[in-house]
C-alpha cells in the first residue's frame, strides 16, 4: 500500500512540477505535505519502525519547501537538488521494511 503511495506520489510529483524550481513549487509542496500526512498515519497504526523513518524523511523534505519560501535568495539548484534528494531515504525506509518483513516472514516459516 504504501509502494502504491510513492508511485501515486511520483506522478503526482510529475504532473504538478513546473521543472524550474526557481519559485516555490506549490504543487510538489502539496504532494509532499499529503505524503507526509500519510506516512505518518502509517506510523500511528504500524507496529514496526521503518514508517517512522519514512516519516521523518518526508517532513525534512516539507521543510525544504518551507525553507525555500523563507529564502529569498536565488538558490533554485540547492532547492531542486534538495527536494529530489529527500525522496530517497524515504525509499531506502520503504526497501527496508520490505527485507525486514520478508526476513520476519522467513524465520517465522522456519519455524513452524
Amino acid at each position: 500500500m504504501t509502494a502504491g503511495g510513492f508511485i501515486l506520489a511520483t506522478i503526482a510529483t510529475r504532473l504538478a512540477s513546473s521543472g524550474r524550481y526557481a519559485d516555490f513549487e506549490t504543487g510538489i509542496f502539496v504532494v509532499d505535505v499529503l505524503l507526509f500526512l500519510a506516512l505518518v498515519g502509517l506510523a500511528l497504526r504500524s507496529d514496526r519502525f521503518w514508517p517512522l523513518w519514512a516519516a521523518a524523511f518526508q517532513m525534512v523534505a516539507v521543510f525544504v519547501h518551507i525553507a525555500s519560501i523563507v529564502e529569498t535568495d536565488d538558490y533554485a539548484w540547492a532547492y531542486a537538488i534538495a527536494v529530489n534528494f529527500w525522496s530517497y531515504p524515504v525509499m531506502l525506509a520503504l526497501m527496508a521494511g520490505i527485507a525486514l518483513e520478508s526476513r520476519k516472514r522467513r524465520m517465522a516459516e522456519t519455524a513452524i
